[in-house]
């Protein structure tokens, strides 16, 4: 057919074989190998800084280090340097102050600190001041103190520097500045906490808050003013491994500190860390001594590989229980832009499933490296189903499993969710394009909006869509010929939206016109069993409306058509509405049992020629419809024109005949009781719990000259029913 829309080429990328190298003329041969000569390969192996690093993102993803920061890490983002600082301290002081000092690379920070305060007569207020001045700037660049954010297995957090640019980086919500032993007290009120030790610049409320001279670091281990964050400190530093990033060694507090640490720790046996650019071979011994490991990095180079590895391992550690809960969700939500629904267990942790944050979309990505190719252009490869979105749809896929992958990694928005030993199979679909189009039926007026998708599968295109009771599936069979199926929904939003749609549905059938975008597809085809079909769904969504509205039934999950649900909801029709339910049956349905004429009201012949109704009757049980649960004692059946249309003598036994009894019609009606009722029984005393009773039908027991209307007593029948068994419930008919 003509004017369908059809998919985009498949996007698909195509592997090609590599072509043949060409040796150049200089080039030597490649020596060959003798059939018993022994094939040399180079292992690769880690540096002894890859390793450090890879022990170093260990002791982080178990939420085991703290991270201690010095001034280096804010230069890259504007800070002034230590050489800076001091040129300011002496333009401060003026030109007396400046032939005073003489020559700066001679004095450190805090010693030319120590020297502007007695120039002022021990006052501290005009270096503060100044110092404050210098440090109230814009950050020009936060990206390493954002990458420390997007690790939140980082808890506590020191700096010794006074500026707010870590401040900047984390929302207020999430960080506490800890900068005195008064908002000591809040500790843990927030998700992190950040100690600054040596005082905080934006806070100047006394003017002994800062440690800045060499009086105050003296000072510094044995006064009050910082005792609750030092003692913090030394708890952090005996239990967890730190790690220093934005110190040298020309830095001596640095090297006071961590002899310090150690030895007010009780000599912990924590591995430290220390990164820092182009440090000697000396320097880095001094670090050894102190039990601190040297990685030489900057912090610009170290945090994006520890953030990077941790993205891949970070789902893992949760389910192993190697990390927190809180801690999981943040990384998450910081770096994959989605929040887990998570399961805390005894042994492992369970994410049900992961939500995006509000304004942001999933993208999947697979990498995975495969012992065989593909052939991704074969419809035959496609023996499998995947779902496309949120949606019903299904679309064929390829099933790979894991044992013919060397390699497998499926990332969520950058995040590992899985490897290879992690799965058993990956399924591969068509490359697919969404759509959202209109379909119409003019004649009820109609017109809704319904997502769906097209894709190519070999040389034909196919389009499906979803409603919400069904999937419209259009595809090409041939060329230039189009073919339509519906495949219903296994849930259903609603019974209304249910009824609207299959309304639509019949109309259209008995058009044989369907209208999508604009485009009109017609067919010749008979479409007398698809209406047929339709009749039967159309009354399955009926009894639910009906028992809904009128009997206030509330399902708690609408379930689709099928000849079992349709059977139930007969059934609870019936039971609630105290009435018989006339319902469809297969024409050509038969019964099959075995006759004894000594128990007959009448004669083999009279039964061959009389007009016969038939009864049923099957003890019940529990039944399940659309997640409610009925409890049912008993259920008749009639069938009312019943024709025997076989009958064989039993060898060996003169009274014993086989038969074969056929409804004349395609309907049954469905009674459902409490108590089995006297009406179709007569007289009889053998009272059946379960079976069949046949009867001459209105004016043919007058006919034949026969005393009672029951033809032939009530028998047990042989469906061997069970409680709570569909079968027990499905009347017993063979097709011919």
């Amino acid at each position: 057919m003509r004017g369908i829309p059809r998919a985009s080429p498949s996007g698909r990328r195509t592997s090609h074989p590599p072509r043949p190298r060409q040796r150049h003329p200089r080039q030597p041969r490649p020596l060959r190998r003798h059939p018993h000569q022994t094939e040399v390969r180079l292992i690769s192996f880690m540096t002894q800084k890859e390793k450090d690093i890879k022990r170093l993102i260990k002791h982080i993803a178990k939420e085991d280090v703290v991270p201690f920061l010095g001034s280096g890490f804010s230069l890259k983002a504007g800070a002034p340097s230590v050489w800076r600082l001091k040129e300011a301290i002496v333009a401060d002081g003026g030109p007396d102050f400046a032939e005073e000092i003489g020559d700066l690379k001679k004095l450190s920070l805090a010693e030319l600190s120590e020297k502007h305060i007695e120039y002022n007569g021990g006052s501290r207020n005009a270096l503060l001041a100044l110092l404050k001045r210098e440090f109230e700037l814009q950050p020009s660049d936060l990206s390493d103190h954002d990458y420390l954010r997007r690790i939140p297995h980082f808890k506590s957090i020191y700096t010794t520097n006074y500026e707010t640019f870590i401040e900047s980086a984390y929302p207020v919500s999430e960080l506490l500045v800890v900068n005195s032993n008064e908002s000591y007290t809040f500790v843990g009120s927030k998700q992190i906490t950040l100690y600054k030790i040596h005082g905080d610049l934006s806070t100047l409320s006394s003017p002994d808050s800062v440690v800045i001279s060499t009086t105050d670091y003296k000072e510094y281990f044995k006064g009050k003013r910082f005792e609750h964050l030092w003692t913090q400190f030394k708890t952090d530093a005996g239990k967890s491994t730190l790690l220093f990033i934005g110190y040298s060694l020309e830095d001596p507090n640095i090297l006071n500190i961590i002899r310090n640490v150690r030895n007010l720790s009780g000599g912990s046996a924590k591995e430290w860390f220390l990164v820092a650019p182009n440090l000697n071979d000396s320097k880095a011994k001094q670090l050894k001594k102190l039990g601190v490991t040297y990685i030489d990095a900057k912090a610009e180079e170290i945090l994006p590989q520890i953030l990077e590895s941790l993205k891949d391992t970070v789902d893992k550690d949760y389910k192993h229980k190697l990390l927190s809960t809180e801690t999981y969700s943040r990384f998450c939500e910081i770096n994959g832009q989605f929040r887990p629904q998570t399961i805390v267990g005894t042994e492992e942790n369970t994410v049900v499933q992961y939500n995006p944050v509000e304004g942001t979309s999933f993208h999947h990505q697979l990498q995975m490296n495969l012992s065989n190719q593909l052939d991704l252009n074969n419809p035959s490869a496609y023996t499998s189903f995947m779902s496309f979105g949120d949606t019903f749809i299904k679309i064929p896929a390829i099933r790979v499993p894991s044992s013919q992958m060397s390699d497998f990694v499926h990332r969520l928005n950058g995040i590992s969710m899985a490897h290879k030993e992690d799965i058993s199979n990956v399924l591969i679909g068509p490359a697919t394009d969404s759509l959202k189009w209109t379909l119409r039926q003019r004649t009820i007026h109609m017109k809704e909006k319904v997502k769906g998708c097209r894709y190519k599968l070999g040389d034909f295109t196919h389009i499906k869509l979803q409603t919400p009771l069904y999937v419209i599936h259009m595809y090409e069979s041939a060329p230039e010929e189009l073919r339509v199926e519906f495949n219903f929904n296994d849930k259903i939003p609603s019974v209304s939206e249910a009824l609207r749609w299959i309304d639509f549905l019949i109309v259209s059938s008995k058009e044989k016109t369907l209208e999508f975008e604009g485009i009109k597809i017609t067919t010749r085809d008979n479409l007398d069993n698809l209406l047929t079909e339709l009749s039967k769904v159309k009354m399955y969504f009926e009894i639910l409306n009906e028992l809904e509205l009128e009997y206030n039934i509330d399902f708690e999950n609408i379930e689709s058509y099928n000849e079992r649900n349709l059977t139930k909801a007969v059934m609870v029709l019936s039971y609630y509405s105290k009435t018989a339910i006339r319902h469809t049956i297969d024409k050509d349905g038969h019964f099959v049992f075995h006759v004894d004429e000594s128990r007959l009201n009448g004669t083999i012949p009279i039964m061959r020629k009389a007009n016969l109704m038939m009864t049923r009757n099957d003890k019940l049980g529990k039944i399940v419809l659309c997640g409610r649960t009925f409890s049912f004692n008993y259920r008749i059946i009639i069938y009312n024109d019943i024709t025997l249309t076989k009958c064989e003598q039993v060898a060996d036994n003169e009274n014993l005949y086989l038969t074969d009894f056929k409804a004349s019609t395609d309907t049954e009606e469905v009674l459902v009781v409490d108590q089995l009722p006297d009406f179709y029984r007569g007289d009889m005393s053998n009272r059946e719990e379960e079976g069949v009773a046949l009867y001459y039908k209105p004016g043919e027991r007058e006919k034949y000259g026969v005393p009672e209307p029951v033809l032939m007593a009530p028998f047990p029948s042989d469906s061997g029913a069970e409680e709570s068994n569909y079968e027990s419930i499905k009347p017993q008919i063979d097709n011919d």
